[in-house]
C-alpha cells in the first residue's frame, strides 16, 4: 500500500515502531497477503476474533509487559479496533489511522457503491 513517499506504510511504521523498542505483530486480515481464503467469506466479527487472537498470543511471549499491549488500527481495521477494545480488556491503547468518519455500517454501504466503480473490468 502506498501513501505519499510511503510506498510501504506498514512495514515503515512497524519498522519506526521497532526500532524505539517497541514490540510490532503484524498480520494479514483474512483473505489478504498468504491467506487462502475469500475475504468476502469473512465480516468484521471475524476481523475482531482474529485482532483478539493476536493480542492472546502477545501475551504468551515473556519479553512482552502485558500491560502495554496496544493496537493501531488503520482504515477499517480502525473499526474492528474498536469493537476489539471494547471486549478485550488487555488492550491498553488504540491508535486508529484513517479512520472512516461515519458509522460503521454507513461505510460498508459506500464502500460496497465504489467498489464496482473501482474494478477494471
Amino acid at each position: 500500500m502506498e501513501f505519499a513517499e510511503h510506498k510501504l506504510l506498514f512495514k515503515d511504521l512497524a519498522e519506526y515502531l521497532s526500532n524505539r523498542g517497541i514490540a510490532v505483530l503484524r498480520y494479514d486480515k483474512r483473505g489478504c497477503g498468504k491467506s487462502k481464503c475469500y475475504y468476502i467469506e469473512y465480516d468484521l466479527e471475524n476481523f475482531k476474533s482474529d485482532g483478539i487472537g493476536a493480542v492472546e498470543y502477545l501475551k504468551t511471549i515473556k519479553e512482552i509487559d502485558k500491560t502495554k499491549i496496544g493496537a493501531i488500527g488503520i482504515s477499517q481495521g480502525g473499526i474492528v479496533l474498536q469493537t476489539m477494545a471494547n471486549s478485550c480488556r488487555d488492550i491498553s491503547f488504540a491508535v486508529l489511522l484513517s479512520h472512516p468518519g461515519i458509522l460503521g455500517k454507513e461505510f460498508f454501504y459506500f464502500s460496497q457503491l465504489a467498489m464496482p466503480k473501482a474494478s477494471p473490468l
